[in-house]
Protein backbone atom coordinates (compact mmCIF):
# COMPACT_ATOMS: atom_id res chain seq x y z
CA UNK A 1 0.00 0.00 0.00
CA UNK A 2 1.01 3.63 -0.67
CA UNK A 3 3.01 5.76 2.51
CA UNK A 4 0.68 8.21 4.31
CA UNK A 5 0.69 11.49 2.46
CA UNK A 6 2.38 13.32 5.08
CA UNK A 7 6.35 12.42 5.60
CA UNK A 8 6.05 13.37 9.38
CA UNK A 9 2.88 13.74 11.77
CA UNK A 10 1.65 17.62 11.40
CA UNK A 11 2.22 19.23 15.29
CA UNK A 12 -0.08 22.31 14.01
CA UNK A 13 -3.75 23.13 14.76
CA UNK A 14 -5.36 21.74 11.52
CA UNK A 15 -8.81 23.55 12.56
CA UNK A 16 -10.15 26.68 10.22
CA UNK A 17 -10.13 27.57 6.53
CA UNK A 18 -7.87 25.58 3.71
CA UNK A 19 -6.40 28.78 2.33
CA UNK A 20 -5.84 30.23 6.00
CA UNK A 21 -3.74 26.74 7.07
CA UNK A 22 -1.66 27.10 3.76
CA UNK A 23 -0.93 30.64 4.35
CA UNK A 24 0.58 29.28 8.07
CA UNK A 25 1.99 26.32 6.16
CA UNK A 26 0.65 23.46 7.51
CA UNK A 27 0.47 21.51 4.77
CA UNK A 28 4.04 19.54 3.04
CA UNK A 29 5.86 22.09 0.97
CA UNK A 30 5.43 19.38 -1.73
CA UNK A 31 1.72 19.68 -2.62
CA UNK A 32 0.36 21.75 -4.75
CA UNK A 33 -3.36 23.30 -4.26
CA UNK A 34 -5.49 25.44 -6.28
CA UNK A 35 -8.39 27.36 -5.42
CA UNK A 36 -12.05 26.08 -6.08
CA UNK A 37 -15.20 27.15 -6.10
CA UNK A 38 -17.45 23.75 -5.13
CA UNK A 39 -15.40 21.13 -6.99
CA UNK A 40 -14.72 23.86 -9.89
CA UNK A 41 -11.80 26.13 -10.72
CA UNK A 42 -11.17 28.84 -12.85
CA UNK A 43 -7.21 28.58 -13.11
CA UNK A 44 -6.58 27.54 -16.66
CA UNK A 45 -3.47 24.90 -17.49
CA UNK A 46 -3.38 23.96 -13.60
CA UNK A 47 -3.50 20.51 -14.79
CA UNK A 48 -0.84 21.08 -16.83
CA UNK A 49 1.16 23.84 -15.04
CA UNK A 50 1.37 23.63 -11.08
CA UNK A 51 0.68 27.02 -9.36
CA UNK A 52 3.41 27.85 -6.44
CA UNK A 53 2.02 28.62 -2.81
CA UNK A 54 1.95 32.29 -3.53
CA UNK A 55 0.28 32.17 -6.67
CA UNK A 56 -2.31 30.11 -5.61
CA UNK A 57 -3.49 32.63 -2.89
CA UNK A 58 -3.04 35.59 -4.41
CA UNK A 59 -5.57 33.91 -7.36
CA UNK A 60 -7.73 32.68 -4.23
CA UNK A 61 -7.93 36.85 -3.14
CA UNK A 62 -8.66 37.11 -6.62
CA UNK A 63 -12.66 35.57 -6.90
CA UNK A 64 -15.06 35.63 -4.25
CA UNK A 65 -16.40 32.86 -5.57
CA UNK A 66 -13.92 30.70 -4.55
CA UNK A 67 -14.63 29.33 -0.90
CA UNK A 68 -11.52 26.46 -0.51
CA UNK A 69 -8.85 24.86 -1.65
CA UNK A 70 -8.36 21.42 -3.90
CA UNK A 71 -4.81 19.50 -3.54
CA UNK A 72 -3.69 18.40 -7.00
CA UNK A 73 -2.77 14.66 -7.14
CA UNK A 74 0.05 12.95 -9.40
CA UNK A 75 3.50 14.52 -9.83
CA UNK A 76 2.68 18.17 -8.96
CA UNK A 77 2.36 17.03 -5.56
CA UNK A 78 4.69 14.60 -5.19
CA UNK A 79 2.97 11.20 -6.14
CA UNK A 80 -0.26 12.18 -3.90
CA UNK A 81 -3.18 9.77 -4.90
CA UNK A 82 -6.67 10.33 -2.98
CA UNK A 83 -9.14 7.47 -2.60
CA UNK A 84 -12.37 8.59 -2.84
CA UNK A 85 -14.79 6.24 -0.66
CA UNK A 86 -18.65 6.92 -1.22
CA UNK A 87 -20.18 4.96 0.97
CA UNK A 88 -20.85 2.10 2.94
CA UNK A 89 -20.58 -0.40 0.27
CA UNK A 90 -17.53 1.20 -1.06
CA UNK A 91 -15.53 1.25 2.65
CA UNK A 92 -16.73 -2.17 2.58
CA UNK A 93 -14.69 -3.02 -0.70
CA UNK A 94 -11.61 -0.52 0.48
CA UNK A 95 -11.46 -2.78 3.64
CA UNK A 96 -11.30 -5.74 1.77
CA UNK A 97 -8.40 -4.51 -0.52
CA UNK A 98 -6.26 -3.05 2.17
CA UNK A 99 -6.57 -6.38 4.54
CA UNK A 100 -4.30 -5.20 7.86
CA UNK A 101 -3.73 -2.00 6.29
CA UNK A 102 -7.40 -0.59 6.48
CA UNK A 103 -7.71 2.40 8.31
CA UNK A 104 -11.12 2.74 10.04
CA UNK A 105 -13.36 6.07 9.90
CA UNK A 106 -11.19 8.36 12.06
CA UNK A 107 -8.33 6.53 12.86
CA UNK A 108 -6.84 7.49 9.11
CA UNK A 109 -2.69 8.16 9.39
CA UNK A 110 -2.90 10.09 6.75
CA UNK A 111 -4.39 13.30 5.84
CA UNK A 112 -7.92 12.82 5.21
CA UNK A 113 -11.43 14.50 5.51
CA UNK A 114 -15.20 14.03 4.81
CA UNK A 115 -18.59 15.98 3.03
CA UNK A 116 -19.87 14.84 6.55
CA UNK A 117 -22.39 12.47 4.77
CA UNK A 118 -22.44 9.01 6.07
CA UNK A 119 -19.68 6.32 4.67
CA UNK A 120 -18.08 8.94 2.80
CA UNK A 121 -14.50 9.98 2.90
CA UNK A 122 -11.42 10.80 1.08
CA UNK A 123 -7.92 10.04 1.93
CA UNK A 124 -4.52 11.15 0.81
CA UNK A 125 -1.34 8.46 -0.22
CA UNK A 126 1.99 9.12 -1.76
CA UNK A 127 2.55 6.46 -3.99
CA UNK A 128 6.88 5.86 -3.84
CA UNK A 129 8.64 8.18 -5.89
CA UNK A 130 9.86 5.47 -8.33
CA UNK A 131 6.24 4.11 -8.88
CA UNK A 132 4.81 7.90 -10.13
CA UNK A 133 6.54 8.02 -13.75
CA UNK A 134 4.64 4.27 -14.24
CA UNK A 135 1.26 5.47 -12.71
CA UNK A 136 1.19 8.83 -15.58
CA UNK A 137 -1.06 6.76 -17.76
CA UNK A 138 -3.50 7.22 -14.65
CA UNK A 139 -6.31 9.76 -16.18
CA UNK A 140 -7.67 12.04 -13.17
CA UNK A 141 -10.11 9.29 -12.20
CA UNK A 142 -10.85 5.48 -12.20
CA UNK A 143 -14.55 4.78 -10.68
CA UNK A 144 -15.71 1.16 -9.42
CA UNK A 145 -19.37 1.64 -9.53
CA UNK A 146 -20.90 -0.44 -6.84
CA UNK A 147 -24.22 0.48 -7.67
CA UNK A 148 -25.93 3.93 -8.32
CA UNK A 149 -24.93 5.57 -5.01
CA UNK A 150 -21.64 3.65 -3.94
CA UNK A 151 -18.79 4.47 -5.72
CA UNK A 152 -14.52 4.21 -5.03
CA UNK A 153 -12.22 6.54 -6.69
CA UNK A 154 -9.23 7.09 -6.95
CA UNK A 155 -7.50 9.87 -8.39
CA UNK A 156 -3.36 10.30 -9.72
Amino acid sequence: MADSASSSPVSVDLTGRAIDLLRNDAFPEWWSFVPVAGKATFIKEWTTKPLTKQACIDAYKLRTDYNGLGVVTGEFSGGLIALDIDGHLADERYRQAAGSEYESYGEERSMSWTSGKPGRRQILYRVPAALVPELRHVKDRKSTRLNSSHVSESRM
